[in-house]
């Protein structure tokens, strides 16, 4: 949905998440046993670490990252669309919004699963448990800026998280199977998970095909 001729264009506003590796190994490990619990007929568990065969899901009504698929925050809901004519005032919106904001690190301690709006893909992400104040305020001025769009805002209470992998939604999605085993792996995991920082010192900016780097002060 990317070429010239469309009408109309994806736009996503993201932070670059740097992995630590000893994190990036826990994860690893995490997702091994996860694949390894998977009930009988379930839908593959798709990796999305650094270093690994990542496999983004495929879909045309989600945000894709330029480039590649890469760890993040997101700061806005995926799967927002713009007219072309409104691309550069959204970048230039957005750029003015976080003007002065500076980079940061967050603290990531639960194992969790979450659900796209449409209800077509499961993540397993890394959730945030501390440091993340000043990227919620962030998130609120994008809102500021989606909302001269007529856009929805962000979540109400946004759950910073890592994405380590996707799964299919099937008719089969057990949802207190995924809590369950997503809490436990938060029990044996979690101490490891709060062992290392994971900054974030990038904000990327993407309209069509096209990705706007801003860089954080420091």
């Amino acid at each position: 949905m990317t070429s010239a001729g469309k009408a109309h264009w994806p736009v996503h506003v993201y932070a670059d998440a740097t992995l630590p590796p000893a994190l990036a190994q826990v994860a690893d490990t995490i997702l091994t046993t996860l694949r390894a619990s998977l009930p009988t007929g379930a839908p593959d568990l798709h990796s999305l670490l650094p270093g690994s065969a990542a496999d983004p899901p495929p879909s045309t009504t989600e945000w894709q990252p330029p480039g590649g698929w890469t760890p993040h925050f997101s700061l806005m809901r995926a799967g927002h669309w713009l007219p072309r004519a409104q691309l550069d005032a959204f970048v230039s919106g957005v750029w003015s919004a976080l003007a002065g904001d500076r980079a940061g690190a967050l603290q990531l301690g639960l194992v969790a699963s979450l659900v796209n709006d449409t209800a077509t893909r499961r993540f397993v992400v890394l959730e945030a448990t501390a440091g993340y104040p000043a990227l919620a305020r962030s998130a609120r001025r994008i809102d500021g800026v989606l909302a001269r769009f007529h856009r929805p805002e962000f979540y109400e209470t946004p759950r910073f998280h890592v994405s380590i992998a996707w799964t299919v939604v099937g008719e089969s999605d057990d949802e207190a199977w995924w809590t369950e085993v997503c809490e436990r792996m938060s029990r044996e995991h979690g101490a490891e998970l709060r062992m290392a920082l994971v900054p974030y010192e990038t904000v990327h900016v993407v309209a069509g095909h096209q990705r706007h780097r801003i860089d954080l002060a420091r």
